[in-house]
């Protein structure tokens, strides 16, 4: 009996292992080994949506953290820090870039390399046309080397995207670097095709095509009118080719990333002021001034104090801590809670009201036709309509003395409502003070060490240690790594 037994175990030991034998040798290993929380590839729909939603969090902001924009609304004095200190009187001179280049950047980068690459073309044009894949990251690109630059002046740029390759990037003169972005929009706007599958992942304006061709002339246009003072002959130039070539005719137009009622995606200003603990109000300076002008923006902009009973009050900037804290935070207008603190505001990229602007001065200049006026006048109502003013308080606005087009100061008026216009565009209208001067802001009653206004950012820690070589090369070319010194466009 126990030898029977013995021979049954035996035979069902080799069923066993002949079974396993046979599973084993039919495993693909490769597939047991991949990690589906880290994939090998990834459709360039996810890269498009993260790089889109990355340059928004960067400039703008998400849940946790404000974004660069905020620091340059401080210092065009749209905003005003309740307790004082840091950016209101320019504490801080680095900021730090990298995240650009590790985040956005690099997913876009990505979506070019795959769409061209021979061996991944396919695969990559589930996601819409490959040619059309990398125009718009092209211009997404143009986009957000723009913001470096004119943040920060000369930056990493043709050796920036390089990986192991080259570590330690040189910085590019800005001249250079505008000069190529350019070009850039250029190709990238010649790239597109109307027809064909839409792109997947496109945030901004869900593939349109259409529009991003307006969108990459209307960047042209803007990019070219910044060199007007250091280079008007590429200026006009550059101006005047975009016009012709088409840019936003409508507030539809207008490149916006467009919040949603998710948590994980709402305006982060919405969370700021909801869930944490704000300390941010609308600066005396803008509410003063659209008290003077009667700017039916006023009542979109702010909202009323909450205690005082004194209605519009805004916060005086560039104020310490010390004296800051002697009023209470709700003392001071916040941001209109309607208006401005709603979980799916839009994050401005580049609006049809700036382009009419744009078109203003260009006018203005002899740059293209058209009356410059004219421009200037659908520039404001623009703006207004946007914010839903009624027709009748915009024609009562249109005749405010201070309002009318100043044919024989035409910059003061278009810099003044551009300024007003720029709420929350913090970074555009902090450049476009930097160019006009206008409107005429004083510097910090109490800034940190005399500073001035600050006319660009410190580079970051990171690059001062470990891209030294680089780093005191662009310091001996463009000047002192300090907030006073101006960037390539930026002269008086």
């Amino acid at each position: 009996m126990k030898k029977k037994m013995r021979n049954i175990y035996k035979n069902c030991m080799k069923v066993v292992l002949a079974t396993a034998l046979l599973l084993f040798s039919s495993c693909d290993f490769n597939d047991i080994n991949i990690d589906p929380n880290n994939p090998v590839s990834v459709p360039t729909s996810h890269l498009m949506t993260s790089a889109q939603r990355s340059v928004a969090e960067l400039i703008f902001g998400n849940s946790n953290v404000i974004g660069l924009a905020s620091s340059a609304t401080t210092f065009i004095q749209h905003w005003a820090g309740t307790r004082g200190g840091g950016n209101d009187i320019y504490t801080t001179v680095e900021l730090d870039f990298s995240n650009f280049y590790t985040g956005p950047l690099a997913d876009l980068n990505e979506v070019i390399r795959l769409n061209s690459n021979e061996a991944t073309a396919l695969e990559a044009s589930q996601s819409g046309v490959n040619g059309n894949q990398i125009a718009i990251a092209r211009i997404l690109k143009v986009y957000i080397f723009h913001n470096i630059t004119d943040i920060w002046g000369e930056v990493p740029y043709k050796e920036s995207l390089l990986g192991k390759t080259v570590a330690l990037p040189k910085y590019d003169l800005q001249s250079e670097i505008y000069t190529d972005l350019l070009k850039e929009l250029d190709e990238a706007t010649a790239q597109i095709s109307v027809g064909g599958a839409a792109i997947k992942g496109d945030i901004i304006y869900n593939g349109n095509m259409n529009n991003w061709k307006l969108f990459a002339q209307s960047l042209k246009m803007r990019i070219g009118m910044r060199m007007s003072k250091v280079d008007p002959v590429a200026a006009q130039k550059a101006v005047s080719e975009a016009f012709k070539t088409g840019v936003f005719t409508s507030n539809t137009q207008s490149a916006l990333y467009k919040y949603l009622s998710a948590t994980s995606n709402i305006n982060p200003y919405y969370y700021y002021y909801n869930f944490s603990a704000p300390n941010i109000a609308v600066s005396n300076t803008l509410i003063d001034k659209l008290k003077a002008l009667s700017d039916p923006r006023l009542f979109i902009y702010a909202d009323t104090a909450k205690v005082g009973g004194k209605g519009y009050v805004g916060t005086g900037f560039g104020l310490d801590i010390a004296t800051a804290n002697l009023d209470r935070d709700e003392e001071a207008s916040w941001p209109n809670p309607q208006h401005i603190l709603q979980p799916t505001v839009p994050f401005k990229i580049l609006t049809y009201t700036e382009v009419l602007f744009l078109e203003a001065e260009a006018a203005e200049r002899g740059w293209i036709d058209g009356d410059a006026k004219a421009f200037y006048d659908a520039g404001i109502i623009a703006s207004l309509q946007y914010w839903g003013v009624d027709q009748s308080a915009i024609a009562a606005y249109l005749t405010v003395p201070q309002v009318v087009y100043q044919k024989n100061n035409p910059f003061k008026s278009i810099g003044e409502q551009k300024w007003l216009n720029f709420y929350q565009e913090g970074i555009e209208a902090w450049s476009d003070w930097r160019r006009l001067g206008y409107p005429e802001l004083k510097d910090a009653p109490q800034a940190f060490a005399g500073r001035k206004l600050p006319r660009r950012r410190g580079y970051p820690q990171t690059e001062i240690t470990l891209n030294t070589d680089n780093y005191r090369i662009v310091i001996a070319r463009q000047g002192p790594d300090e907030l006073s010194t101006r960037v390539w466009w930026d002269v008086p």
